[in-house]
């Protein structure tokens, strides 16, 4: 299955407070929790600290199993 994704001029980081403000007037839970912000930031240093790893011992990423060429 292919997937086509097309940037757009929405600016993240003001959506996700405009989202997280309308989850305190509203007391709805916010969209995305904490929990699942803490989940992507360890997947995020996962992902930087393999990066450093393989850049200490000399691979590039290309090595890492899979080109991205």
């Amino acid at each position: 299955v292919k997937q086509i994704f097309t940037a757009s001029n929405i600016q993240p980081l003001k959506k996700e407070l405009e989202a997280f403000l309308e989850s305190i007037i509203t007391q709805h839970p916010p969209l995305v929790t904490g929990e699942d912000g803490k989940a992507a930031l360890a997947v995020a240093w996962q992902i930087i600290n393999k990066i450093k790893d393989n850049q200490n011992n000399g691979k590039n990423i290309s090595d890492c199993g899979r080109s991205f060429s």
